[in-house]
C-alpha cells in the first residue's frame, strides 16, 4: 500500500487538503492509498483548493487498460451409457477401426507423396 498524493510534485496550494481554522495553516491530512500492483497506472494525484472549505478534495488520475475477458469453454461430455447398448457399442468400433485403417493409409502414402516435393 502507497499513499499515492505523495509521490509527485506539486504547488503547495495543491498539496494540502485541509486548512486551520483562521488561516494559521495548512496541512496534508487527506491521502489516497494505491494497491502496489495499481501504481504504475495512476497519473497525478493532487488537491483542488478551489472550494470554499477547510477541507480540500484529493482526486487522482489514473489510466488503466483493461484486459479483453475471455470465455471459458464449455466442456464436451461423452454419453458413456450409450456405449452400453450393444449394437451402439458395435457401430462405434466399427467407426473407429475404419479411422484407424484409413489413418494407417495416410501414413503409409505420405512419405511418396513427400519424394515428389524434393
Amino acid at each position: 500500500m502507497y499513499f499515492v498524493n505523495t509521490w509527485f510534485t506539486q504547488e503547495k496550494r495543491q498539496r494540502y487538503s485541509w486548512t486551520k481554522p483562521g488561516d494559521t495553516g495548512q496541512y496534508q491530512i487527506n491521502y489516497i492509498i494505491a494497491k502496489c500492483r495499481f501504481l504504475n497506472s495512476i497519473v497525478n494525484a493532487k488537491a483542488y483548493p478551489y472550494i470554499d472549505l477547510d477541507h480540500n478534495p484529493v482526486a487522482a488520475n489514473m489510466q488503466i487498460k483493461l484486459k479483453q475477458v475471455t470465455k471459458a469453454k464449455l466442456k464436451q461430455h461423452w454419453k458413456l451409457d450409450r456405449l452400453k447398448d450393444p449394437l451402439l457399442s458395435m457401430e462405434y468400433r466399427c467407426a473407429v477401426n475404419a479411422n484407424m485403417l484409413l489413418g494407417f493409409e495416410v501414413l503409409l502414402i505420405l512419405p511418396v507423396s513427400y519424394g515428389k516435393l524434393r
